[in-house]
This record gives structure tokens, sequence and C-alpha cells, in this order.
């Protein structure tokens, strides 16, 4: 990436920052398998390379590029595509695609080969809004999928928030039964509670019965000794 970024201040000046676009694009020259060629520079943020190819050769076709990936150069170069808001005549458009992970953006440089001459907005000022509306465009398509994998992660967090949710409630289901099923015990016990107290309440008068049995009979006992 170092390299890459250095290639960038020696080669790539900005000369040209297109306004009102939605996603950043630079202009300026750049070093490609074709050599030092005008080229624009757009930045998309959160986005991997892969998301970015897969999108590039869907939305490339769209226009009949036929994009193929130049492993040597790391170059997508779609040959004859038709872009006739750029131009009337079939256009090679030669792409590039850089994670920058630090700035977590992906850089996507397009170089549109008109046929003898590189775009730029020095030479063909009337058709960069076309170009920055096809930059554009691809941008949205990627962001598109950026977004729809987030709502799938947060939907999935959901589904996890809610699978705690249903444990929770089962645990508090359980814990509510064990305490009815131990209300119905303390229940249970505070009447055995009850039997016990009144059982030893008649068995402590069964007691002093006895005793008072005994005091008779022991003053039975002494009056028979006396007179003896």
């Amino acid at each position: 990436m170092k390299k890459f970024i250095a290639s960038i201040i020696t080669l790539s000046i900005p000369i040209f920052l297109i306004a009102q676009s939605d996603y950043t694009i630079n202009e300026g020259v750049r070093e490609m398998s074709q050599g030092a060629k005008n080229s624009f520079t757009m930045f998309i943020p959160n986005a991997s390379t892969s998301i970015g190819e897969d999108i590039l050769k869907k939305y490339l076709r769209q226009y009949k590029g036929k994009p193929k990936l130049d492993k040597k150069t790391n170059e997508w170069f779609s040959d004859d595509a038709k872009l006739e808001t750029i131009s009337q005549n079939t256009i090679d458009i030669y792409t590039k695609l850089e994670e920058n992970l630090a700035a977590h953006v992906l850089e996507v440089t397009f170089w549109y080969d008109l046929g003898g001459a590189f775009l730029s907005s020095t030479d063909h000022p009337e058709q960069i809004a076309a170009a920055t509306q096809f930059m554009n465009r691809y941008g949205d398509m990627v962001t598109e999928v950026l977004i729809e994998e987030e709502l799938k992660m947060e939907e999935k967090k959901l589904k996890e928030l809610e699978s705690d949710l249903s444990k929770l409630v089962k645990e508090n289901d359980d814990y509510h039964k064990k305490v009815d099923e131990a209300q119905a015990l303390i229940d249970a016990l505070n009447k055995d509670i009850q039997v016990n107290l009144n059982a030893q309440s008649a068995k402590q008068s069964n007691i002093d019965d006895q005793r008072k049995t005994i005091d008779t009979v022991n003053n039975r006992l002494n009056l028979y000794r006396t007179k003896i």
C-alpha cells in the first residue's frame, strides 16, 4: 500500500476534483499498463476488493465491456464498452481496485481510452458529467451490497437477542415454577407445623393429667405408709 500511495503523490497529484458527486472522485495522471495516463479515482467507504470486483464485472457487462483481469498489472480491462453518454464510439475501460485498510476505503481508479486519447476534464469537459454519473452508479451498486450485508448482520444480531430473551423468559418461568412449588411446600409445612403444635398441646395436657394421677397415687401410698 505504501508503494501505491507514493505513486499517487508522484504521478497522480489531483488536478481536478469533481464537484457535486456522491463520492469523492479525484482526477489525475497515474501509471497503468498503457503508461502514465489520465485517470479518475473514486473512494468507496468500508468496501472490500472482492465486493468491488464482483460488482464491477456485473456492472461493466451492462455496457458490453466483457471485463477481464490482468493478474500481472492487477487491472481490469473492458474492451469496446458502449457508453454512449461518454462517447458515440466504443471505448476501452481500465479499472484498478486497491483496498486502503488504514482509511477503510476502496480506491477504484478508472481510465477511459476514447481511442487515441484518455478522457480528461481538460480535453473533454463536456463528457465529465457522464463519467461521474457512471462512477457514482457503480459506487451506489457497491454501497447497496454493503448495506444489504449490514442488514443481514443486524438481523442476525436481532435473532441472537431474541434467542437470548427467549432463554431469559424460560428461565423466569422456571423460577416462578420453583417458587410455586416452594410456596406449596411452605403451605404444607405450615399446616404440619400447626398439626404438630396441636399435638404438642394435647400431649402436654396428657402429661399434666398423668402428673396429677401420679400425685394422687403418691398421696394414697403415703396415706397407707402412715398407718403402718
